[in-house]
């Protein structure tokens, strides 16, 4: 039941916010500031391949035990076509360092983003976590569970 009315209010947020119980949304790529580890602006923008976003904050019992499954997924996929990132969202006094250590500590190979204000999360309409969004040819094309986008990933045409 408690399963059912999270995903039912999900669903339905969506449907209220892009108009789509199926999560699928179409927003153009908000202009938002996202860091790599060493600091560098990182643009999402102009990229020929289909970019997913894991957006994660440091009390999210439920983005760490998806981190795993993320990892092997980024592993299996085609790189020259998919790009599979986290992003962290700092809650109050975070330090980025000591968040990218924590990823660190378990050898994960997907590329790493942070934010450094939770506006990022307001630009691409996170209301929870974690919350997975596709970027495809500067649109935001998905908004919903990593389990969902993946189902979404296959039937996008990347030419």
């Amino acid at each position: 039941m408690i399963g059912w009315q999270t995903e039912g209010q999900r669903l339905l947020t969506n449907k209220m916010v892009y108009n789509s119980f199926d999560q699928n949304v179409l927003l153009k790529l908000p202009d938002v500031k996202l860091y790599d580890s060493t600091g560098n602006l990182v643009s999402l923008k102009d990229s020929e391949k289909i970019i997913i976003l894991d957006f994660w904050n440091s009390t999210c019992g439920p983005c760490y035990r998806l981190f795993p499954t993320i990892d092997s997924v980024r592993k299996k996929l085609d790189q020259t076509k998919y790009d599979i990132r986290v992003v962290n969202i700092p809650l109050n006094g975070e330090v980025k360092k000591d968040n990218y250590r924590l990823l660190n500590k378990y050898h994960y190979t997907f590329n790493q983003l942070f934010a450094e204000t939770n506006s990022v999360v307001d630009s691409f309409g996170v209301e929870v976590y974690p919350t997975t969004i596709i970027l495809f040819r500067n649109n935001v094309i998905f908004r919903g569970a990593f389990e969902n986008a993946m189902k979404k990933i296959q039937t996008i045409q990347t030419r």
